[in-house]
């Protein structure tokens, strides 16, 4: 498994895009978002650097005191609403179509 402890989130961003183009799942470890130090990056870095590459986080599993592994998952980039196919453009967001059904209140970005 591949351990990340002092590289740059730019090299971490291209290797992981890189693995993403060969397996749905990526799993890599780094040190504990909850310690304190340089490289200490916290779960938002990671969160965002999942939704950059259109995936999620999984649960991360603890690997010991000092390091954690983080797993990635793709999404399906089909399933969005914005690309979903539209018949009729006035209803884009109409009670049919996918974004009606997201659920708004639990979505933090919206």
């Amino acid at each position: 498994m591949h351990t990340f402890t002092t590289e740059s989130l730019l090299e971490i961003g291209k290797w992981l895009g890189e693995a993403l183009l060969i397996y749905d799942e990526v799993a890599f470890v780094v040190p504990h978002p909850d310690k304190e130090g340089q490289y200490h990056r916290g779960y938002k870095i990671w969160v965002n650097l999942a939704e950059l590459h259109f995936c999620k986080i999984l649960t991360p599993l603890p690997i010991n005191g000092e390091y954690v592994e983080l797993r990635f998952k793709k999404l399906n980039s089909k399933d969005s609403f914005h690309s979903a196919p539209i018949e009729n453009k006035e209803e884009k967001y109409g009670t049919a179509s996918k974004f009606f059904e997201i659920n708004k209140n639990e979505e933090p970005t919206f």
